[in-house]
Formats: C-alpha cells, sequence, structure tokens
C-alpha cells in the first residue's frame, strides 16, 4: 500500500470501534476428504497435518503419514491444493530432498509457489537449519546454530521460519515475547524483544513484501502493528487499536487487512480506518471449535476453511462465502425457547453440514423479544403451522 519511502513514516488508519454489520454468509459446506493422500505410499497409516498456510489461492499443507507399524518409516509430505480448480499437487520431503544429512523437518514457509524454506531441528531438537528449495533443482542450505549459540537462544526459539521477500528468516522464541531475524547467511541480522504481557502473533505479509508483526498486550488490552526496518535495524509501529484485538491475520487483498477476531471475521481498510466485522461465527457455530483459515480470491467472494476435532471426529470443510443469506428450499425450521440456544443452533448447524439432503434453520427469540416470540410461535402452533421442530422445556 505504501512506497518504499513511505514505510516507518506511515501508519495503518484505524477506528476506535468495529462496526457490526454482516456482508458474508455460508453459502454451503464442501467436506474436504485428505482419504486419498495414503495411497501411492508404501506407508499406511494416520495423516496428521503438522502445519497449513495459504499462498494465492492455494492451500499448502505440510503432513506426515504415520506408520501402522511401529518400525515403519514416518513419510513427509508437502501438499499443495489449488481452491479453485480442487486438485492437488503432493511432494515427498525427505533429507536427500533437502539436502541434509540428519535432522527432522519441524516447519515450512512458501515465499512463493516454488520456493520454499524449511526449519530444521537437530538431535537436541534446537532450530539449526534453514533450508531454501525449490524442490527440484536448487537447495541451499544455512546453518543459524552457531548465531544462536553465541546468542544464547538455541534452546528459546519456536519451531518455525517465517521469510521476508528478501529470503531474512524471522523465528519467534517459544513464548512469543520475541522474536528474532537472520539473514540468508545464517548471521543474526537483529532482534525485538517485547514488552510485559505481550503475546506476538504470526505475522502477515504485505503485497509488497514486507512483514507486519500483530502484537497483543493482555495487561494494556492493546493491540499494536510492528515492521522491522532490516536494514536501518529500526522497529516500527504502523498502527495501534484497543477492541477486536487480532487472533490471527488472513490476508491483505487491496486495502483491506482480514483478520480474525473472536467474534469472527473483521474486515479493516487501513486507508479510511474503517473496521467492520462482516461474517460472525456464532451464527454459523464455528466459534472456537474450529480453526480457521481463509482463502481471499480475485473478483470473487473468500472461500472459510474450517476445520478441527470436534466430539473425538476429525472434521475439515471449505465454505464458500457468499455476499446474501442462501435460503435453500424445503427448510427444516428448529426454533428454541429455551436459554440454552446456542447449543440447540450448534445441532442445527452440524446436521446442516453433515447432511446434505436435509437443509436446517434455526432461528430463536432476542432477550428483549422473549414473551412476543413465545407468543408468536404458540398462535403458529395452534393455526397448523410453525417451526418443525420445537424445544421447548416445561418447569413443574
Amino acid at each position: 500500500m505504501f512506497d518504499d519511502e513511505d514505510w516507518g513514516r506511515k501508519s495503518f488508519s484505524v477506528s476506535d470501534t468495529v462496526e457490526e454489520k454482516t456482508a458474508l454468509w455460508a453459502a454451503r459446506y464442501d467436506r474436504w476428504s485428505h482419504e486419498d493422500i495414503c495411497r501411492g505410499f508404501p506407508a499406511k497409516g494416520v495423516l496428521y497435518e503438522r502445519q497449513a498456510m495459504i499462498w494465492g489461492e492455494q492451500i499448502y499443507r505440510l503432513c506426515s503419514i504415520y506408520p501402522q507399524e511401529k518400525s515403519g518409516k514416518v513419510i513427509e509430505l508437502l501438499e499443495s491444493y489449488d481452491i479453485s480448480s480442487g486438485q492437488a499437487t503432493l511432494i515427498e520431503i525427505d533429507s536427500e530432498r533437502l539436502g541434509i544429512d540428519r535432522g527432522a523437518v519441524a516447519s515450512m514457509y512458501v515465499m512463493e509457489p516454488g520456493k520454499y524454506v524449511f526449519c530444521i531441528l537437530n538431535e537436541q531438537e534446537q532450530v539449526n537449519k534453514i533450508v531454501y528449495s525449490d524442490l527440484e533443482e536448487q537447495t541451499r542450505v544455512v546453518d543459524i546454530l552457531p548465531a544462536c549459540q553465541e546468542k544464547g537462544i538455541a534452546d528459546q526459539l519456536s519451531y518455525e521460519c517465517i521469510c521476508d521477500s528478501e529470503g531474512n528468516t524471522y523465528i519467534r522464541d517459544n513464548k512469543c515475547q520475541a522474536f528474532y531475524v537472520f539473514d540468508r547467511d545464517g548471521g543474526l541480522l537483529m532482534e525485538y524483544q517485547g514488552e510485559e504481557g505481550d503475546n506476538i502473533r504470526v505475522p502477515f505479509t504485505m503485497p509488497s513484501g514486507e512483514l507486519i508483526f500483530p502484537i497483543c498486550n493482555s495487561e494494556e488490552k492493546v493491540c499494536r502493528l510492528v515492521w522491522l526496518d532490516t536494514e536501518q535495524k529500526e522497529d516500527h509501529i504502523i498502527s495501534s487499536f484497543e477492541n477486536y484485538p487480532i487472533e490471527s491475520v488472513y490476508g491483505v487483498q487491496g486495502s483491506d487487512i482480514y483478520y480474525e477476531a473472536w467474534e469472527g471475521i473483521v474486515k479493516w481498510d487501513i486507508v479510511s480506518g474503517d473496521r467492520t466485522l462482516v461474517y460472525h461465527f456464532d451464527r454459523d457455530c464455528i466459534s472456537r471449535l474450529y480453526r480457521t483459515m481463509l482463502v481471499l480470491r480475485k473478483g470473487q467472494t473468500p472461500i472459510l476453511r474450517m476445520y478441527g476435532t470436534v466430539n473425538g471426529e476429525t472434521e475439515d470443510w471449505l465454505v464458500p462465502l457468499a455476499e446474501e443469506a442462501v435460503k435453500p428450499k424445503d427448510t427444516v425450521r428448529v426454533a428454541s425457547l429455551t436459554e440454552t440456544s446456542f447449543d440447540i443452533q450448534g445441532c442445527a448447524v452440524t446436521a446442516f453440514r453433515k447432511y446434505k439432503n436435509h437443509t436446517f434453520a434455526y432461528e430463536t427469540y432476542k432477550m428483549d423479544e422473549k414473551e412476543d416470540y413465545r407468543t408468536r410461535i404458540f398462535a403458529e402452533l395452534a393455526a397448523g403451522g410453525g417451526p418443525d421442530i420445537l424445544l421447548y422445556l416445561c418447569r413443574i
């Protein structure tokens, strides 16, 4: 959004409040099945997703296949899934392909399609190498352990690697209160030490390639965005605000930053400063039950990925979002007259996702309209109509 000379001298505009104005609705829920991934590999076993990130309209997942037999080999895979075509590409990651003698892959980062970065652990489970590779012909291994040992942080780094457009690698400490920047030769370029109460979130990348770190302070109840000028070795606060702090940033599209707040998806125009809650998690019972990612598409509405283990079952859904509420036909109307309505809403929405031949619509009363809503529901029932399923607990 800014020219190179503007960085550090301009800040993102931000409003004091967030307007709750729904602009996105779930159009449908498409289950994303991963059952076919293990096919073609000798080790049949349990597939475990270790890490996921989005670049453009691609979802990249670093996965492990754990064999059923204890003596079997664990297979590391990098999956690239094209959200538009639904096609997936799998690349097996091994020491030969990465150009290392030993070590375990801890995490990965996608600089752009065909340019990957891997964080490698040694036998002491310390981050000791960063591998830049196209996973075909070009691979460059950088040893950062000497710089870490000299600084005394070898046992303090988290198992991650995040790169800016210049190839500098950013690694947070394992308490998320500091991060360190290593250049492409493995030298410690600079560091950032947070304040008391800080929690440094995963950074996001601006279109111009700069990394911005959201930092939320639990004591001051403030979220600030920090950018590091690696040339001048200075840090700059690009923005700071209260209310609806950032849990994670989904991505940037034009002048809009889309981020996850506790309540849902916030769209933040960094030019005007307007922040709007455009999608509320509670409405579709996503809330804290699922982890979420958001694929921002050119000229189209985003696709929400919601995934996690719910009631002992692993779920993974791709949810195209629409600009207006979808009203399917033959809807099963579910209504509740109880104070535990959120649980009932969760059951209705879960049923809607899992049983595609049945569509469920949930409704309940607003706190100041309880008696009017109750009267209307019973009037509908008396007239032979009303909801298909009604939850009403009568106290005796």
